[in-house]
């Protein structure tokens, strides 16, 4: 019993993080960046950017990371919407406002509209991309900034740069949000990729940093988070990978996990070496959003197509090879399901192998031809070691 439920706390871990964050898409219906229902001018609610929590139950985290991922779509569709109602597409505008407060925090607002074209680098491409429109929060008491939005007039148009949301929570809630000091970008296109007609748009979400206080949250090294609609928007694909130190207690130390190799401040895997959690998974965007997951733990590397965890012996108390997780719009159906026994109106094992497949791999990065030099669908060791995300310094 005691295997069998560390098997289900762990397998709901990786989902815990990643899995609700395909939501952010289209759960609500409403598609992307096309939002008319904005309750006013300037909507600047920073509670939809909301982080994980780790002390909520199983499947309270669940539904808590799909509210993360999706107000951060939501802050942008709202925010971009309350802009237009005051400044229509094509208005110019330079506007810097002193001592707004949200939150209860003070900050200066800063709003440039096709006022000479921002610059700014996401983690996803080689070179800077180039914005027509910049919203900027930045603290009053140090002038550093707490939030960055750049976008173009329409993220969907493949032809321009899409939009990027930067924000370090921090300093967006000191309070709240003391021990995530992580700068978290993420970061929406339309991107051209040969081979890939139907593909749709993409979305990325990258960390360097702690998401929170508690152990989980401070024991996180760096992620990245992929999302993409396929299939004319019919269906939803998403891979990550998080790494973290493993330099905590994150498995409880008693008899039963010190025969099995654990010892204190290991995190998730015994022994030294950072540890990555790897996730894909499809979701249908049609009748039940039905979810077919499959997820994996490895220590010191990023293996492509391996679903394992850290080692042999350890795969006697979690293990996430040969199964698969099911999901449906109201949450969790099973998990430990074979690959033959998936019911048919879930995406089969076979699609979501590809996906996972391109974890520990730069996927489609090399045939994307616009954006030119992206690495938005790599999942290297290499590169998810290298991110950092920092704020712009724009004039």
């Amino acid at each position: 019993m005691r295997k069998i439920q560390m098997k289900k706390l762990l397998f709901l871990f990786a989902l815990v993080v990643f899995l609700g964050l395909g939501l952010s898409f289209r759960s609500d219906r409403v598609p992307f960046f096309v939002r008319e229902d904005s309750p006013k001018p300037f909507p600047i609610r920073l509670e939809l950017l909301q982080p994980l929590k780790a002390n909520a139950d199983n499947w309270g985290f669940v539904r808590q990371s799909a509210t993360w991922a999706r107000g951060n779509s939501l802050f942008m569709d709202e925010l971009i919407a309350g802009i237009r109602k005051t400044f229509p597409a094509g208005s110019t505008a330079n506007i810097t406002l002193a001592n707004q407060n949200f939150n209860g925090q003070s900050y200066t607002l800063r709003l440039k509209l096709n006022s000479g074209n921002v610059s700014y680098q996401p983690s996803t491409l080689g070179s800077a991309a180039s914005y027509t429109n910049f919203f900027e929060l930045r603290s009053s008491s140090d002038n550093q900034p707490a939030l960055q939005l750049f976008f173009d007039d329409d993220p969907r148009n493949a032809s321009g740069d899409g939009a990027v949301l930067v924000y370090q929570l921090s300093r967006l809630d000191p309070t709240q949000w003391a021990g995530a000091t992580a700068i978290i970008e993420s970061y929406v296109v339309q991107p051209v990729i040969t081979g890939f007609s139907n593909q749709g748009l993409i979305q990325t979400y990258s960390w360097k940093g702690p998401l929170g206080a508690d152990a989980l949250g401070q024991d996180v090294d760096t992620g990245r988070v992929i999302l993409e609609e396929m299939d004319n928007r019919t269906v939803f694909c998403f891979k990550s990978v998080v790494s973290f130190h493993g330099t905590t207690d994150l498995v409880p130390i008693n008899a039963g996990t010190q025969a099995l190799g654990y010892g204190h401040n290991q995190g998730l895997c015994p022994g030294a070496g950072k540890e990555y959690y790897k996730l894909a998974y499809s979701q249908k965007l049609d009748g039940s959003l039905n979810v077919t997951a499959k997820a994996g733990l490895e220590q010191t590397t990023i293996t492509s197509g391996q679903a394992i965890t850290c080692n042999s012996t350890v795969s006697q108390f979690v293990n996430f090879t040969p199964a698969y997780g099911l999901f449906n719009f109201n949450g969790f159906v099973s998990e430990g399901v074979a690959a033959n026994a998936i019911p048919s109106d879930f995406i089969q094992a076979t699609r979501v192998d590809g996906l996972y497949d391109r974890v520990g791999t730069v996927g489609k990065s090399s045939a994307t031809t616009s954006p030119t030099v992206s690495s938005w669908d790599t999942l290297t060791k290499a590169y998810i070691d290298s991110i950092t995300i920092s704020f712009a310094n724009v004039p």
